[in-house]
Parts: structure tokens; sequence; C-alpha cells
């Protein structure tokens, strides 16, 4: 367990913990009581961000001192209540729910017991990488306060500890092999395993196929490597035949397996960039992609460079372009009033009328 954050005055505690080989976090908060602190906890709820990290399954738990639905939280039910803003707009930005009020959308269980009135203060909010099963509620001999358990599952672990998103390569499909691999995967999977919850079987299925797909692109790599390699070794024969028979045959051979060569290494070239360029210092906090896009030339998109006005002056401004293509285009479909006379002798002279008692 490592200690992240907490506040000067100890109502903000957060801790990372790892469980077979498994990160999450956990912070836990206390709220101030009463009326006269609702503005300050308003402050209070708004300052949590920093210590809330969306990255890890993150569960955010403790006294909160305030409820969001007064019909159900509270004991007896009131219909005017100041909802907590502050609060439900963090646990929406943070995709947090409420892991009680999930599990049980209609029950009324309180945690906080005055002598006229009973509230659930106390509460559990995970994020959707951790699955809540129960709650248990058991009574304190020194405080007004139940003490509350949560059992949950934690995701699969992976052997990946880095949190960018894996993105399956659909390229890999071509492979007739790997279809048939990862068929028989999700078959197994789905067949003869079953963990308690489909979330957990996702994410086991998942992690199996991205390991799968690492073993695949490897196989894929070394086959390019030994494709590289014996096309190399047929250059230097041809080389080495053109030197004692320079014939037209090898020559063509020859220029026909370069081409072959130089497609192979420029499909290399960018991957080979990207890895060169991210291990250097300046470049170890961007994200591949946008290392990608700054190391390749940006396609320069086809432009109008000039257009004539109605004027019949001939213009390179781009704002008169784009005035000049719109006024054509309102002008083409806009609704005019047309004389029926001229648009008849126009139709006579250009257009073959059809008979009726041949169509």
């Amino acid at each position: 367990m490592e200690k992240i954050a907490t506040d000067l005055d100890g109502t903000i505690l957060t801790v990372k913990i790892c469980l077979n080989n498994q990160d999450f976090q956990i912070t836990n908060i206390y709220a101030l009581s009463g009326k006269r602190n609702r503005t300050q906890n308003h402050t209070f709820f708004d300052n949590l961000y920093p210590y809330l990290n969306p990255n890890y399954p993150l569960i955010f738990a403790g006294d909160f001192n305030c409820i969001e639905n007064p019909l159900l939280d509270k004991h007896p039910p009131i219909k005017t209540y100041a909802k907590p803003q502050t609060l439900i707009t963090l646990t929406n930005n943070l995709n947090l729910y409420d892991t009680y009020r999930t599990l049980h959308p209609t029950l009324t269980t309180y945690t906080h017991h005055a002598p006229n009135s009973q509230s659930r203060l106390d509460r559990f909010y995970v994020n959707p990488a951790i699955t809540s099963q129960n709650h248990k509620f058991s009574p304190t001999p020194f405080s007004d306060h139940d003490f509350i358990s949560l059992t949950i599952i934690l995701p699969y672990p992976t052997d990946n500890k880095t949190c960018h998103p894996w993105k399956n390569n659909i390229n890999t499909y071509k492979n007739i092999e790997y279809q048939t691999q990862i068929s028989n995967l999700i078959q197994e999977e789905t067949q003869t395993n079953k963990p308690p919850n489909p979330l957990q079987q996702w994410l086991t299925l998942k992690n199996k196929i991205r390991k799968l797909l690492k073993t695949q692109a490897r196989n894929d790599a070394r086959i390019l490597t030994l494709e590289k390699i014996k096309t190399q070794q047929i250059l230097y024969n041809l080389r080495e035949e053109i030197i004692t028979n320079p014939n037209k045959e090898n020559f063509k051979s020859y220029n026909t397996y370069r081409k072959s060569l130089h497609t192979q290494f420029l499909k290399d070239a960018p991957n080979s960039v990207l890895k060169q360029k991210a291990d250097l210092e300046e470049f170890q906090n961007i994200s591949l992609n946008h290392l990608y896009k700054q190391l390749t030339p940006l396609r320069k998109h086809n432009i109008i460079p000039n257009l004539e006005t109605q004027a019949g002056r001939q213009t390179t401004t781009q704002n008169e372009i784009v005035e000049v293509v719109e006024t054509f285009y309102k002008n083409l479909y806009s609704s005019t009033n047309i004389d029926q006379v001229i648009a008849s002798k126009l139709l006579d002279q250009y257009v073959t009328k059809l008979n009726p008692n041949k169509v």
C-alpha cells in the first residue's frame, strides 16, 4: 500500500494498493456536517479532482454528510432538499456510480441514526472497472454511524503496466491461422470457464486475445525479416552473376528484386523511426499517434486558387472565393417567377416532347 496524498485537516486520504498485480486507488473523505457548512462543502467537493485518478480502478468512499435522493436516503423522507450538485457533477465527470443504489434502486437503508431521523450519509462510489457485489451494514457502539463494508471484484490483471488503451489490430484477422486460434479461444472461454460476472469474463478473454495478438505480431515480424534476408541474398547472387554474365534477363531480375526490397524497407521505415524517437527523452511523454503525426508529412488538400466574380474579375482572396461560391449556389437553387410563355417556347425548341400513346 502506498499513500499518495492527503490534506492538512485529515478529511481526505488517497492510497494506491497493489493486489494480485493489479493497482487500484481508494480515496476516503469526510465532509463537514450541518446546514451552515453546505456552501463550504460545495468548495470541498470541487477540490477533490486532484485526489481522484480515473486511470485506475477507483473506490471513492466516506462520510459525505449529504444525500442525493431525499425520498429514499432519508427517514422521514423530505420533498424539498438542496441536492449536492458539485458532488453529483464530480461523480458524473469521473464516471463514478453509487454502488448501493445501483444494486438496490428502491431499497431504503440508513447509515446515520439521529434521535428523530435517519440518513444514508456514508456511501461507496466506484468506476466501471470495479464490480460491486454486496454491502454489509453493522452498528458501532461508539458512533451514530454504521460500519459499512463492500465486497468487490477487481478487473483481471494484465501483463502490461502502462495505462495506454489497447486497440485490436483488425488487419491481423486477415490471417486464417489467427482466425482459427481466436475462434477456439472464444469458444473455450465462453463454454468452459465461466467467471461470476460478464465483466470479469470479458476482461479475462481480452487479456488472452491480447497475448495471442502479440504472439501473432512477433511471428509476422519474423516472417518479414526472413523475407528481407532472402531477397537480399537473391540480390547478392544476381549481382555476382551480372558481373560474369551481364545479359538483359539478369538485369531485369535484379531490378525487380531491388524494387521489392526497397518497398519492404519503406514499409518498415515509419515504425523504425517511431521506435528510435520514442526512446529519446523529449518524446517520452508523447503518445505514438501524436509522435507519428509529427514525423510524417501532412497531406496538402486541393484548394481553389482563383475564381471569376459576376463582374468578370479574377479573385484569389479566400473570403471572396467563398462569397462567389455561396452566391452561385444561392441563385442556382433559389425560387424565382418563371415566364411560362418563354419557358414553353424554349422547351418546344430544344426538348422533344413524348407521345403519351407511345410511352
